[in-house]
C-alpha cells in the first residue's frame, strides 16, 4: 500500500478522492485551541449562560445565529478539553465560516455540557449535526471521559464520582430526543479521522492540542481502537502528558522529538500506510520533520475534525479500484 501514497509525504493535505473536495482554509483572529493566552471571561459564561455575547480579548463566542440553511447543510462541533469549537460546514466539506470557540467549563458534569449543546444545536438553523467528543466513545454511549472527569481541567486529579456519571452517559441520544435533530456523536480524533481520511490503506491520525488522540481508518472506515491518552509512555508520563500543550510549552523541542517516537511505535503497531496529524498544535510541526519515518506523515490543522462533521452524514466516496 505504501507505494500509493507516493508525493504526499510533504503536502499539507492531499486532494481528496471522489465528489470531497479539500476544506478550504479561512483566515481568523481567533486563536487554536491550544493557545494559552491570557483572556477575560464574563459572569455569563461562567454560569454557563450561553446567549449572544462575546469575550474580551480574541476568542469570538458569539453564538451562531438561527437563521436557516440549506438542508444538506451540516452543524460541527468539536469538544476539546481546552474549548469548543463550532462551525456551519457545506456537504463537501467546505467550512462556510470561520470557527467559533467558547471555553470548556469545569467541572464539565453531563449536564452542564448537555446544556452548553442545546444552546448552540438549536439556534444553529441546520437539521445535522456532527459532534466530536473528546474521550472514549461508541454506539452513541460515553465509554470514559478522559479529562472532562478531572473537576479542575487537564492536569487536575480524577473525581471518581464525576467520572462515574460519565461513563455509560447516552449523550447521543440525549442531545437528539431534545433538540430533535439528527445529531450523531463520536470520539474527537474519530472525526477529525474521517476529515482527514484519503479512503485507502491503513491510516492513523493523531490529534495534538491539550491531550494526544489517536484514531485508526482501514479503507476509510473508522476502526475502534483504545484510547491511548492516560497509557504511561515515557519517564513515567502517559501520552497526554508528554505530547499535550503542558509539555509543549515547557521544551517544544523535546516534545517534537517526543511526537516523532511514538508516530514510530504506532506506525509499528498498527502497520499504517499513511500517517495525519490534527489538532491546534499540528501548526506547530511539519511533514518534514518526520521524514525519517517509514511512511508519509500529513499535516493537517483543525479544519479536518468539521470536514469530519460533514462527513458523518455525507462519506467519503470509495476510491476507484
Amino acid at each position: 500500500m505504501r507505494g500509493n501514497f507516493d508525493g504526499l509525504r510533504a503536502s499539507r493535505r492531499p486532494q481528496s478522492p471522489g465528489w470531497l473536495s479539500p476544506v478550504r482554509r479561512i483566515s481568523s483572529s481567533l486563536p487554536d485551541d491550544a493557545d494559552s493566552d491570557r483572556h477575560t471571561v464574563d459572569s455569563r459564561e461562567m454560569s454557563g449562560d450561553d446567549t449572544p455575547h462575546r469575550f474580551v480579548g480574541r476568542y469570538d463566542l458569539g453564538v451562531a445565529s438561527s437563521r436557516s440553511f440549506p438542508p444538506e447543510v451540516v452543524y460541527g462541533i468539536d469538544i476539546g478539553a481546552t474549548n469548543i469549537k463550532y462551525c456551519h460546514v457545506g456537504a463537501d466539506g467546505t467550512l462556510l465560516e470561520p470557527l467559533r470557540r467558547r471555553v470548556t467549563m469545569y467541572p464539565c458534569t453531563p449536564e452542564r455540557l448537555v446544556t452548553t449543546l442545546l444552546g448552540r444545536i438549536r439556534r444553529c438553523g441546520t437539521t445535522r449535526v456532527g459532534v466530536g467528543f473528546p474521550g472514549e466513545f461508541a454506539d452513541g454511549h460515553v465509554v470514559r471521559p478522559g479529562n472532562l472527569s478531572r473537576p479542575g481541567g487537564p492536569g487536575t486529579p480524577v473525581d471518581p464520582d464525576l467520572d462515574r456519571r460519565w461513563r455509560g452517559f447516552d449523550l447521543q441520544g440525549t442531545l437528539r430526543a431534545q433538540t430533535e435533530r439528527d445529531v450523531r456523536v463520536v470520539n474527537d480524533a474519530t472525526m477529525a479521522a474521517i476529515g482527514a481520511s484519503v479512503g485507502h490503506g491503513v491510516e492513523l491520525v493523531f490529534t495534538l492540542g491539550t491531550g494526544f488522540g489517536l484514531a485508526k481508518l482501514d479503507g476509510g472506515q473508522p476502526v475502534r481502537v483504545r484510547d491511548v491518552g492516560q497509557e504511561v509512555f515515557v519517564d513515567g508520563r502517559t501520552y497526554d502528558q508528554a505530547l499535550g500543550e503542558q509539555s509543549r510549552a515547557q521544551d517544544e523541542e523535546t516534545w517534537r522529538q517526543l511526537i516523532g517516537r511514538a508516530l514510530a511505535g504506532f506506525i509499528a503497531e498498527f502497520g499504517a500506510d499513511l500517517v495525519h496529524l490534527a489538532g491546534g498544535n499540528a501548526r506547530r510541526v511539519t511533514s518534514e520533520m518526520f521524514a525519517a519515518l517509514p511512511c508519509p506523515v500529513i499535516v493537517n490543522g483543525n479544519e479536518s475534525s468539521m470536514t469530519g462533521a460533514a462527513r458523518l452524514f455525507y462519506p467519503l466516496a470509495p476510491p476507484h479500484s
